[in-house]
């Protein structure tokens, strides 16, 4: 049974956990999602229903943001979701005015900051694509810098980038940049490092949070060279194989304050999974069966020397992820997965109360007659 589908009429849904109230602007799209085929907003319809790391505070601003507001009632909740990530979420950092400031970072996401006992000393993991890093700043997706970024990447290493835009357009997914990754390799730890940066930089002052996880969770993995397996236990699920990754090491000093990421940073991805209430962190919702959970928090792009002097060097092509999530059996059956991982997990009274109500039997569970 799909995570939306469910009885009309007096019973309410569920909205970050909590009844909808009359007239959500959120109330149509969600209901609808039920005789939705496809699986991807299905997973994002429940995590909305789900994700009780929403307080009210942050729904009620969510909720004054224009997109939402002008379109109350109509069924468009899906763009206008990306139109407040683009604009709440990924904006300009340095606002003195705290209500300019990413909405992850403002008072009324307090509710969510890691608590500060975690050491300076503390190792972060983070990974990116570089496929799509790049991809993103030579198309027309990323600010406008398409080609103030192909002209220094170019200079910088003599390589040559894709034009992924002519005509109608390469799609990210058919994006091959093996030469240009092998090459790059080949000139060095130091040469990676700088591409690196440049690629960070290069997104400007508007840019996404930073997800990571502890290093301890991960060093197996990566001692051990399993990529897949990496980006598996990260829940990276839009990275496909033959795509390239950088790995980013560093310390909790390095950054700001670390934050329990909620579905509204996870964008639309249904690799996403809220994590249970007695947990401080984000759990990740591994991809193949066999691979461990991560703890995950997220926080403020952390700027240079970070962006640079902490990338490893060292581009790896991934091998043996496939195509986690591409049908709608696979991710239906990754999330139920999940859910029994985390009923083994975590034992709290509330807890397993919260795992069952929004678990398999979703039609039922995710209502109340209240």
């Amino acid at each position: 049974m799909d995570e939306s589908s469910g009885k009309q009429g007096q019973e309410r849904q569920l909205i970050f956990d909590r009844p909808e109230g009359d007239g959500h602007p959120f109330s149509g799209w969600l209901a609808n999602m039920g005789s939705n085929p496809d699986a991807g907003k299905n997973a994002f319809c429940g995590n909305i229903r789900a994700d009780w790391r929403v307080p009210v505070v942050r729904e009620n601003s969510m909720l004054s943001f224009e997109g939402f507001r002008d379109n109350a009632g109509r069924d468009c909740l899906y763009d206008q979701w990306k139109s407040y990530y683009y604009h709440e979420i990924q904006r300009p950092l340095g606002e003195d005015d705290e209500s300019r400031k990413p909405a992850y970072l403002r008072e009324f996401n307090g509710f969510n900051l890691v608590p500060a006992r975690i050491p300076p000393f503390y190792g972060l993991i983070h990974v990116s694509s570089f496929n799509r890093m790049v991809y993103n700043l030579i198309s027309d997706a990323e600010n406008g810098n398409s080609g103030i970024f192909r002209a220094m990447f170019e200079e910088r290493t003599g390589l040559s980038l894709p034009d992924v835009n002519a005509g109608s357009g390469i799609p990210i997914d058919n994006f091959n940049i093996d030469s240009v990754a092998s090459e790059l390799n080949k000139m060095g730890e130091r040469a990676v490092k700088e591409i690196a940066g440049l690629l960070c930089r290069s997104y400007g002052k508007s840019r996404r949070p930073w997800w990571a996880c502890f290093a301890d969770d991960a060093d197996k993995l990566i001692d051990n060279g399993d990529w897949a397996g990496l980006c598996s236990c990260l829940g990276m699920g839009h990275i496909n194989d033959g795509e390239w990754i950088l790995v980013w090491r560093y310390k909790k000093k390095d950054v700001d304050r670390l934050y329990r990421p909620t579905v509204v940073e996870a964008y639309d991805s249904p690799f996403h999974f809220p994590s249970p209430p007695s947990s401080i962190y984000g759990v990740t919702m591994p991809l193949k069966d066999g691979y461990p959970c991560f703890r995950e928090i997220i926080h403020d792009a952390p700027g240079e020397p970070v962006f640079t002097e902490t990338c490893d060097g060292v581009l790896r092509r991934v091998e043996g992820i496939g195509p986690a999530g591409a049908d709608y059996n696979s991710l239906t059956i990754m999330r139920e997965a999940h859910r029994g991982r985390l009923l083994n997990e975590f034992k709290s009274v509330n807890d397993m109360e919260w795992i069952k109500r929004h678990g398999a039997n979703i039609a039922e569970s995710n209502k109340t007659g209240i």
